[in-house]
């Protein structure tokens, strides 16, 4: 048996499927391989539709939403426009007619001419008397000279009321039918539904239109047994994206015709002359998209028609994504999805681009239109390459603002500096439009916050904004910073605070850190670290995350230190040592808090902390001598305790139980919240009593009241150039001196008087008395000396003042 080549096989096939090729071969006796030539090319697509996607609803309403706000703006109605249409030229007729005809009598002149014996006789016309073509296109224009020409004043305000109107009808479909909107148990699930439709037209589709059908059907379960269960529920078409797409195109025509004769008879001459022309110019939209719906019994459809525009003869080869949202009969109430399927048929129609006009059927002719090199009609193409089925999940809103919404894996964060922080966050679902709200403020992409993918990203903030946050993201609620929270994660607890006195300007702070109900404590290891695995053996001291330590809500920055920390009874403590500048705090007492802000409450504690230096007061308790009380707001004044008083000489004193009579300067205890302390006379004590407890390492600076000073005696007034007898306080003194002399003196009785004369109080000013008293229990020599201070007062200066300020 001989073989068919596989032209003259698909030459056959194409005999078969086509009645002209089998014409062409019977009668025409043409090959077939030649007649194949002459057909169309074989079926191809050209039409390609993409699996359809959904997409999100409602950023679609919040575009929807802000193009409705837009349209709002809209101010169509011009008063401006309106009062200068009054008065305007609605038409003008200008008609002009000219006739030129011209007749004239003019006798030819002969002339002779012999040739021979023959005379001829020639009658010649003067070419100035031939009648000459006028051209009627030059002639002046006869009317106005500027008419004003416009729409009437109520033909603008019906067209700017026709366009408000339809901004209206816009808006109206913007906003969406209740229809669209209510179901039965609630509000109806819509969705937005994306095709993208790609488009290479082969050669057999010149001036043909691509068009695709979409219809959705909604699945259920409910339907009759052996009947499909696609149809059985409905789906409705809300809107379609686009709805058309156009281009602005301008057309041309001219048309001129222009006629001239003349004629000449004898001594008649006649001559006509005719113009005549046109021309038409307009704006048209050329589309290229156009969106359609139907219904085909109980099911409805929608689709879009892609035509060639601007004078081609084939559709623009592409990819385009189209959109068309639908509303399901079903409740968008719980977290769940439903079922449909999506089924696109495509084909090519013919177009005629002259009449905008297009036809699923070709004429009778246009199947010989590839003999001649016409256009054929539209190709047309396999089902396997038309009919596409895809079953595709709506999710409600629910569901996919669940799926969707932020979620977090780790947050880390360092400073930088003193005044700012970095804040790196690990997750899920950090989208382009993601904000955060931390210590008062917004962070978006324009202010701080920089994402990295979808999976991360950074924030930079203040210190003082640094603080616990939400993540605001596109789907779902707020979500708080936090790390999620796990079984194992140690418990923060504050044990102790040791804030030590300045020094040059800053203070030391130990904060020790342990974990409650743990018998072995805290340690480094188990603090936050960096990376996720922060419980992994071998982490350093480097890698820790910075809390943020206030007191009394004032920040204290960094830099930290962290070490491991071991009681005497073997109780594991991380130790965090830092430095506080005097110009931060001022005072040493309030609540001290240590956070680690997106941990969760369980890496907070804080804790009571008061100044050292308030624990005790100090009293004195004799005018004379120096002795102390000491009191303890603590109580902790027992003989187990070790405490050290240090003077400004740099002498201590150990506390001592209980005081005793016998001690004239010792340091002991008189009760549990009281202490006595004496000092011999020449102890330098100075305006600070330091107290340090050399078990707990506190040390305190405590105010020393000072000794009460007897206030000194005004001196005694005497007139200048008198003398005068002084009384003094003392009985008995040995001598009286002033200016390096010796007084006189008397007994008076009862005390001594000395004798001021004038040469004492001739000048004006201050005079010293040093008086020396006799020796104690009537023993040798003189006491201890005591001064008086006496007042001259110049009288004169005081008449004078006086009499001035009279005048």
């Amino acid at each position: 048996m001989a073989r068919t080549s596989p032209i003259l096989r698909l030459a056959q096939q194409r005999a078969s499927a086509m009645p002209l090729l089998g014409l062409i071969n019977r009668y025409l006796k043409i090959p077939l391989t030649f007649a194949l030539t002459l057909s169309t090319l074989p079926a191809q697509q050209g039409i390609y539709v993409g699996e359809p996607k959904i997409y999100d609803n409602r950023s679609l309403t919040i575009m929807l939403e802000e193009l409705n706000a837009q349209l709002a703006k809209v101010a169509v109605i011009d008063q401006t426009k309106l009062a200068a249409a009054l008065g305007m030229l609605q038409g003008m007729t200008s008609r002009e007619s000219s006739t030129n005809t011209q007749l004239s009598l003019t006798r030819p002149y002969s002339t002779s001419s012999s040739e021979g014996a023959t005379i001829k006789t020639t009658e010649t016309v003067p070419q100035s008397a031939i009648p000459a073509n006028t051209d009627l296109g030059t002639m002046s224009t006869i009317g106005m000279a500027n008419p004003n020409f416009g729409l009437a004043a109520q033909d603008v305000l019906s067209e700017q009321v026709n366009l408000q109107y339809q901004i209206f009808n816009l808006r109206m479909l913007l906003d969406r039918s209740l229809t669209d909107r209510i179901a039965e148990k609630g509000t109806k699930l819509s969705a937005v539904v994306g095709l993208p439709i790609s488009l290479d037209p082969p050669r057999g589709a010149v001036d043909s239109a691509a068009v695709v059908r979409v219809e959705v059907r909604r699945k259920s379960n409910d339907c009759g047994a052996g009947k499909s269960d696609w149809p059985c529920r409905t789906v409705s078409l809300i809107a379609q994206m686009p709805q058309e797409k156009t281009y602005n195109a301008a057309a041309l025509s001219r048309k001129s015709n222009a006629f001239g004769a003349s004629a000449v008879a004898k001594v008649i001459q006649v001559g006509f002359s005719a113009l005549s022309r046109a021309q038409t110019y307009f704006l048209y939209r050329d589309t290229d998209t156009i969106a359609f719906e139907g219904r085909e019994g109980p099911s409805s459809y929608f689709g879009w028609e892609f035509r060639p525009i601007l004078g081609r003869h084939s559709v623009s080869a592409g990819k385009r994504q189209m959109f068309a949202v639908i509303a399901l009969d079903d409740a968008d109430d719980e977290p769940t999805a439903f079922d449909v399927e999506v089924i696109v048929q495509t084909k090519w129609v013919k177009y005629q681009a002259k009449e905008q006009t297009v036809s699923e059927r070709s004429l009778w002719f246009e199947s010989f239109g590839g003999l001649i090199g016409k256009p054929v009609p539209p190709p047309r193409t396999r089902p396997e390459y038309t009919n596409y089925r895809w079953p595709l999940k709506v999710p409600t809103t629910a569901f996919y603002q669940e799926k969707l919404q932020p979620t977090i894996k780790h947050v880390s964060w360092q400073m930088v500096g003193t005044k700012e922080v970095i804040v790196s966050v690990q997750g899920n679902n950090f989208f382009s439009d993601t904000k955060v709200l931390m210590g008062g403020k917004v962070f978006d992409q324009s202010s701080g916050l920089r994402i990295k993918s979808e999976k991360a990203f950074d924030l930079s903030a203040d210190a003082g904004q640094f603080s616990d946050a939400l993540i605001q993201g596109r789907y779902g609620p707020p979500l708080p910073l936090l790390l999620p929270d796990k079984p194992e994660s140690a418990q923060l607890h504050i044990d102790c605070v040791d804030w030590r006195l300045p020094v040059d300007g800053f203070s030391r702070v130990d904060v020790y850190l342990d974990r409650p109900k743990h018998a072995d404590g805290l340690k480094l290891s188990a603090l936050p670290h960096f990376s996720p695995s922060h419980l992994a053996d071998g982490v350093i001291p480097g890698d820790v995350l910075q809390p943020v330590i206030t007191l009394n809500g004032t920040l204290l920055p960094g830099p930290y230190t962290y070490t491991d920390y071991q009681d005497k009874k073997g109780k594991a403590f991380t130790l965090i040592r830092l430095w506080v500048s005097t110009d931060v705090v001022k005072k040493r007492d309030g609540l001290l808090t240590v956070r680690y802000p997106f941990w969760g409450q369980r890496w907070t504690d804080s804790i009571a902390v008061e100044d050292p230096d308030k624990y005790f007061s100090v009293t004195r308790l004799s005018k004379d001598t120096e002795s102390y009380l000491i009191r303890d707001k603590l109580r902790r004044f027992v003989p187990q305790s070790k405490f050290f008083l240090r003077l400004a000489d740099s002498r201590e004193y150990r506390l001592t139980s209980p005081c005793s009579a016998t001690n004239s300067d010792t340091f002991c205890v008189a009760d549990r919240d009281s202490a006595i302390l004496k000092l011999p006379e020449n102890s330098v004590l100075g305006s600070k009593l330091v107290i340090i407890d050399r078990e707990s390492n506190i040390t305190s600076a405590v105010d020393v009241p000072p000794k009460e000073e007897v206030p000194k005696p005004s001196p005694v007034k005497v007139n200048q150039f008198d003398s005068v007898w002084f009384e003094l306080d003392e009985s008995n003194v040995n001598r009286v001196e002033a200016d390096g002399q010796v007084l006189v003196t008397r007994n008076t009785g009862k005390k001594m008087a000395v004798l001021l004369t004038r040469a004492l109080t001739q000048k004006a000013g201050m005079i010293d008395l040093l008086i020396t008293p006799p020796a104690p229990d009537g023993k040798a020599g003189d006491g201890q000396q005591k001064t008086v201070r006496i007042q001259v007062v110049c009288v004169e200066c005081t008449a004078s003042k006086s009499a001035t300020e009279g005048k």
